[in-house]
């Protein structure tokens, strides 16, 4: 058919820009209308979900451009009015008036000669000065420009999240996306029947031919935009907020620092305490404060010559400063080996790797930077301590390392590991020494070998300062048991082995178990780290002038290689610790390639030594990703640098911040937020409330406690919840467990008297055995009359609904059984099942069966409790007719009929069912369970004249998070709406305020029944 060719140019489909530019008014105008399109990843969940607007009354409503609407919007805002001033008056300050530079050079060369002239008996400029200069300085030169280089590097990098530059391919891609779409429709009228290949090509010359004609236009709103995006994600003053949740944490204790003088929030007993984690009890103050005082002197500093400097803006620079400091230890220690190539190379990886840089970047104040630099310059002090042949200087050197490890004990739980790897290593070179020298040693003679004498000398030297320094700064007990971390950390993410409480360290993201292959290449890839390896073994080998080797490097690197790797998988964050130890291998290679290289290339194929240095210097920068063209990274390390850098936003945005900022000037000051932990942080800093736990508290019993308030299906029992947690956190646990001694047990009681007032509870613990004191004590911390309580549910608690389901479901029988039997024998775990739980012999033997095939982490997790969670997106639901929808699923479709709640699905095994179906009906909501099911659930919510619909596990269709978040609360007479905020990349924030009038005195089953299913 004709109308399936390609039109040629005279039937060239013809499109009125004119009248598109008219007609597409308004493109900016709205917020609804402000949509990031196609955005690039940027690391974060949120960024890839387009923007949704509650200012938007019509979804259907037709975008268009109204350029003089866009800009008359920013205009309009007299702080973005004075940010253009400001910007324009920058700009002016850089242009240069070519003119009358020229004129003062001529001016000054006519000086220059007028002097010349006027003294022409003074000598000209000798050469051989400036050469003798050179020679002697030459190499504190070459090492500065390298090291200058190094820092500069990661100090621009880092510095790339202060303006955002993503926020550029935002507003690219959303622009793109609106032209695009006003273009194929056009196309569409046009050509209705023309195949989709056809088309598209003409919609790409279409879309190509309006960028180039409308390009003045297209840049000036792309720029507005972006700058709409970035005020999104900065505060009032313009400062970008803190990327993650740990930097909100050091901050309040900053702000506490220079409020009072000590970063808790109070003293009790003599110490500090902070009364805002595990609301209301709080904890003692841990020592390692480091960074918070750090961050302090900082800003006092700064605020020294700048009385209106910012905290926040102070912070979110110091990581960049910080990181910018590891390229000094990395260049000395790789240089020893293999010269200042070598030492370039090591501070150049340092400064650039994405795994340091992604959590080191601008705005990531946490202690990662000393977690890198730290121990450099410790390892940097002992191998000088270790190689100078001065006595007094190899016992300063290895003072100093101790003071350091002392200092570097308080900023961080981990410090411990540098001092392990330099006494292992100490270890291994005596027994290396001993071992190729032990024909020249005798057992008296041994003592007289100073190698060996200066070697424990260092250790000792060492050993004392770190204990002096970690005691005085930490505690002796830090200090002692040092040696024996590494068994813990082995066990950080063990399940239900030394308590029945679920280990949230199983869920946490940063500590996701990996593989050697991706930790691998996380570090650079296969051939990278291949080089990195070959790096170690040339240390070993590699002779200095007087034809000796020094192998202590290599055996250090060997283990630091081996124990991070290790590390690495039981949490992928630990790669961050393999870094140093991968850039100074790597550059040792090269280092040492490149010696001999100059070498061989000279004398066997005789190339001048600059020549072949060039070429060298080229392949390397090719090796890491480097290249002469703009944007100058394209692949490997460097590449991956710079999109890490690129890419990097805060999680946190206006919205956030706006809905906190109403808690805190809208509630008591003895307010409890209660939330999943990940945004912890955020509330204490942002709010100044009180939180039932955070990212510091996320291993405690509360996960369980949050988790099942979200996940039960009865509003009883969340308030039940809420009102414990608030009363006392776990202490009525923890006081009831002293007395049952069983904590399955204890959680059993706990769960039936939260549902009862006060008196009838008090008779259930009686019941159990407590004496009357006892109850009143547990009763105080159940019953109590609760504080001022706000709940939050957020759009991504949605993702992370497996994880908080999970722990809601905890099994605490499973997880008694689980801990019991595994250290049983065969008999003794059957009479126990049988004893304790009444299991038949059977029973008994399938239970111990299983647990005898279970590891102690996430195969446990599984045994223990299921992992219930959202399994979809939003979606919209086809009408067949006023009772039956026809809604989308991952093989088909499921026929609902909601007026009596059935479901239909055909499948190869016959006709099935949903699970269970919760759908709103004129402002109610219905509920139903059903046989020979799918193994899935639905929630329906009103979309038009037809529904939309979300897939989840059976225990999150009907639960309390549900109703809440998806149906505004419907039938919930406990939570009241206090805000309701949508971000800009689409993310909804809601904000509870928990109803506690009158709860102890509320009719048990009138209150189940305002549930509303």
């Amino acid at each position: 058919m004709e109308d399936s060719k390609k039109p040629d140019e005279d039937n060239e489909v013809s499109l009125d820009f004119s009248k598109m530019k008219s007609s597409i008014k308004g493109f900016f105008s709205k917020k609804a209308d402000a949509k990031p399109g196609d955005l690039h990843d940027s690391g974060k969940s949120e960024v890839n979900k387009k923007i949704v607007s509650k200012d938007s009354e019509d979804d259907n409503e037709e975008l268009s451009f109204d350029v003089k609407g866009f800009f008359a919007k920013f205009k309009a805002d007299p702080k973005k009015a004075d940010e253009r001033k400001k910007d324009s008056q920058d700009e002016d300050e850089l242009n240069f008036d070519v003119k009358e530079m020229f004129s003062k050079f001529k001016g000054s060369v006519k000086g220059i000669k007028k002097v010349k002239e006027d003294d022409a008996d003074e000598e000209s400029v000798d050469f051989s000065q400036v050469r003798a200069f050179w020679d002697k300085r030459q190499t504190v030169i070459v090492v500065v420009a390298l090291l200058l280089v190094a820092f500069f590097s990661s100090v621009y990098l880092r510095s790339m999240t202060s303006y955002l530059p993503v926020t550029d391919s935002w507003a690219k891609s959303s622009i793109n996306s609106q032209i695009r779409a006003q273009i194929s429709g056009q196309v569409a009228n046009a050509y209705p029947n023309l195949p989709d290949a056809n088309r598209n090509e003409i919609i790409d010359e279409q879309l190509d031919k309006f960028w180039k004609e409308n390009s003045n236009q297209i840049a000036g709103q792309k720029a507005q935009l972006s700058q709409f995006y970035k005020s999104h994600l900065k505060n009032d003053d313009g400062q970008t907020y803190l990327l993650e949740m740990d930097p909100w944490f050091w901050m309040r204790f900053t702000q506490n620092i220079l409020d009072h003088g000590y970063p808790g929030d109070e003293i009790r007993n003599g110490l500090q305490y902070d009364t805002y984690m595990i609301a209301p009890v709080g904890r003692f103050m841990p020592l390692d404060m480091f960074n918070s005082y750090f961050e302090s002197y900082v800003y006092r500093f700064i605020n020294f010559f700048d009385k209106n400097a910012d905290l926040m803006s102070v912070i979110f620079f110091i990581p960049v400063f910080l990181s910018a400091l590891c390229v000094i230890p990395a260049f000395f220690i790789a240089r020893r080996i293999g010269g200042n190539f070598a030492g370039f190379v090591a501070a150049f990886v340092v400064a650039i790797h994405p795994a340091f840089l992604t959590r080191t970047i601008g705005g990531f104040a946490d202690t990662d930077s000393y977690n890198v630099l730290f121990p450099l310059f410790i390892t940097w002090l002992f191998l000088e301590a270790f190689e100078t042949q001065d006595r007094r200087k190899m016992i300063l050197f290895s003072a100093l390392a101790g003071f350091l490890v002392g200092l570097y004990s308080i900023t961080w739980g981990g410090w411990w590991y540098i001092l392990d790897f330099l006494l292992a290593t100490s270890a291994i070179f005596i027994i290396y020494y001993l071992a190729i020298h032990y024909k020249q040693l005798r057992p008296a003679t041994i003592l007289k070998h100073k190698a060996i004498v200066n070697t424990f000398i260092l250790i000792g030297v060492f050993v004392f300062s770190s204990m002096v320094f970690v005691t005085f700064f930490y505690s002796f007990e830090n200090f002692w048991t040092a040696p024996l971390q590494p068994i813990n950390f082995i066990a950080i993410k063990d399940v239900a082995t030394t308590t029945v409480w679920p280990n949230v360290f199983t869920t946490v993201a940063e500590q996701n178990e990996a593989s050697y292959s991706q930790i691998i290449q996380q570090i650079g890839g296969t051939f990278l780290f291949s080089l990195a390896i070959l790096g170690i073994v040339f240390s070993f080998f590699k002779k200095d002038i007087h034809g000796k080797q020094d192998i202590k490097l290599s055996f250090l690197l060997a283990l630091w290689f081996i124990a991070t790797m290790y590390a690495s998988t039981k949490g992928i964050r630990w790669t961050l610790l393999l870094v140093p130890a991968f850039a100074i291998a790597f550059g040792i290679f090269i280092g040492i390639a490149f010696q001999y290289l100059m070498v061989w290339a000279k004398k066997e194929i005789h190339i001048p030594v600059w020549i072949s240095g060039i070429v060298f210097v080229v392949l390397l920068l090719l090796l890491l990703g480097v290249t002469p063209f703009p944007p100058f990274c394209y692949f490997g390390i460097c590449g991956a640098a710079v999109n890490t850098a690129v890419s990097e936003i805060p999680s946190i945005n206006d919205a956030w911040y706006n809905s906190l900022e109403k808690i805190k000037f809208n509630s008591s000051e003895d307010a409890i937020i209660t939330s999943w932990w990940d945004f912890g942080h955020w509330f204490k800093s942002i709010a100044d409330r009180k939180v039932t736990f955070d990212g510091t508290s996320q291993g405690t019993p509360m996960a369980h406690w949050v988790g099942k308030s979200l996940l039960t299906k009865d509003e009883h029992v969340s308030i039940g919840i809420l009102r414990m947690l608030d009363c006392g956190s776990n202490t009525a646990f923890d006081e009831l467990d002293k007395i049952i001694d069983s904590p399955y047990k204890s959680i059993d009681i706990l769960n039936e008297i939260i549902l009862l007032d006060k008196n009838n509870a008090k008779k259930v613990l009686l019941g159990n055995g407590l004496e009357d004191s006892q109850a009143d004590n547990v009763l105080k911390y159940t019953h109590c009359k609760p504080p001022e309580a706000f709940l939050i549910t957020s759009e991504d608690m949605v993702g992370k609904s497996g994880v908080w389901g999970h722990f809601g479901a905890w099994d605490f029988k499973r997880a008694t059984i689980f801990n019991k039997i595994r250290k049983m024998g065969n008999d003794d775990a059957l009479a126990y099942l049988n004893s304790e739980f009444n299991y038949t012999e059977n029973e008994a033997l399938s239970i111990v069966s299983e647990i005898r095939s279970l590891g102690v982490g996430r195969d446990a997790n599984d045994w223990i409790a299921p992992w219930p969670s959202f399994a979809s997106e939003l979606e919209p639901c086809t009408k067949i007719n006023n009772s039956t929808f026809l809604c989308p699923i991952s093989n088909g479709n499921v026929e609902v009929n909601i007026i009596n709640m059935t479901s239909k699905i055909d499948t190869l095994q016959g006709t099935k069912h949903l699970s269970a179906l919760l759908v709103e009906k004129n402002g109610s909501l219905s509920y139903k369970e059903s046989d020979d099911n799918i193994g899935f659930g639905m929630i329906m919510m009103p979309n038009g004249d037809s529904y939309k619909r979300v897939l989840a596990n059976t225990e999150q269709v009907n639960s309390i998070f549900t109703k809440l978040f998806y149906f505004d609360g419907i039938g919930l007479g406990r939570f009241r709406k206090f805000s309701d905020e949508t971000s800009i990349f689409g993310s909804r924030i809601i904000i509870w305020k928990v109803v506690w009038d009158n709860v102890d005195k509320e009719d048990n089953s009138q209150l189940s029944r305002s549930s509303g299913v």
